[in-house]
């Protein structure tokens, strides 16, 4: 899910990932000592994250 999006790779793969902004928010994060999960649901994507204060 984060993962870099390819034009190059097969939409079986493609499947897999998110878009560039995950991508951006989670090293966005990381730099702040945070970080972002996915979190199960019964419906739609949700995703906790923290920083630390």
């Amino acid at each position: 899910m984060f993962q870099r999006p390819s034009a190059l790779s097969t939409q079986a793969s493609r499947e897999d990932r998110g878009g560039l902004g995950l991508l951006i928010v989670k090293r966005m994060l990381e730099l702040h000592g945070g970080d972002i999960r996915l979190v199960e649901s019964v419906s739609g994507a949700r995703f906790r994250f923290f920083v630390p204060l």
